[in-house]
Order: C-alpha cells, then sequence, then structure tokens
C-alpha cells in the first residue's frame, strides 16, 4: 500500500453565513488513517487561497469535532482504521466579496511524507429582517 492510500487527508466545504463585513475564520478537514498502527503528525503550514493566491496563516487551532475538544497543532494522532474529523481555526481574516473563490488550506507532515489539501469556503450574505 501507497502512503497515499494508508492516509488521506481531505478538505470539507464550511458554508459561513454573514449579514455586513465577511470573515474566514475556519476549514474542516477529515484525516483518514487506513492502516493498522496510529498516525502521528503536525500541521506544518496552514493558508487561505484567495483567487489562486496562497496567504499564509500563522497560528492556528485543530479542534476535534466528535470529542468536541481542542487539539495539539504539533501533534494529532488518529488510531488505526479510524477518522479525525477536525475544523482548523485561525485568527479572522477580512474577505472582499470581490475576490472570488477562497479555500483553507492544511499540510501534515510526519506521514513518511507530506500531505496536504483544502477546504473550500462558501460565503453567504444575509439580508436582515426588519421587524
Amino acid at each position: 500500500m501507497s502512503v497515499t492510500e494508508v492516509f488521506r487527508l481531505l478538505g470539507e466545504p464550511v458554508v459561513t453565513s454573514y449579514v455586513a463585513d465577511p470573515v474566514v475564520a475556519r476549514g474542516q478537514f477529515r484525516l483518514e488513517n487506513h492502516g493498522d498502527a496510529t498516525a502521528r503528525t503536525a500541521v506544518v503550514a496552514a493558508w487561505l487561497r484567495v483567487d489562486g493566491r496562497r496567504l499564509p496563516l500563522g497560528t492556528v487551532f485543530p479542534f476535534d469535532v466528535r470529542e468536541g475538544r481542542e487539539l495539539d497543532p504539533r501533534r494529532l494522532e488518529v488510531g488505526p482504521r479510524e477518522v479525525l474529523t477536525f475544523l482548523l481555526g485561525f485568527p479572522r481574516v477580512p474577505y472582499d466579496e470581490r475576490a472570488g473563490e477562497v479555500a483553507v488550506g492544511l499540510r501534515l507532515a510526519g506521514l513518511v511524507m507530506p500531505i496536504e489539501a483544502e477546504s473550500a469556503v462558501r460565503l453567504i450574505r444575509r439580508i436582515p429582517r426588519i421587524s
């Protein structure tokens, strides 16, 4: 089995709604371990891709969706034949509606070779109700 058959990192789409001043603050990812041993990895890079340009993100905060707890970005673990679904949060980045497509990118290392994926972000403008 090749590394990409044993470990898969998938970006999942995220929908963010806003009324005014849109911001991007998270992506969602799924790390699949199809092997027979626990996989240990670390976040080595994260970026915001806006219209094809990669803008590096500094501090990131992985959050385990199933367990409801923050994870250490220097030590992500997923057991044998298990899946880790996590949000990757970061300080809010203002988004210009005219900028085009946006995604959150992530690179993990420590799994024999680095793997990366992007989580598409869809921003939806809400019109506030006037009562």
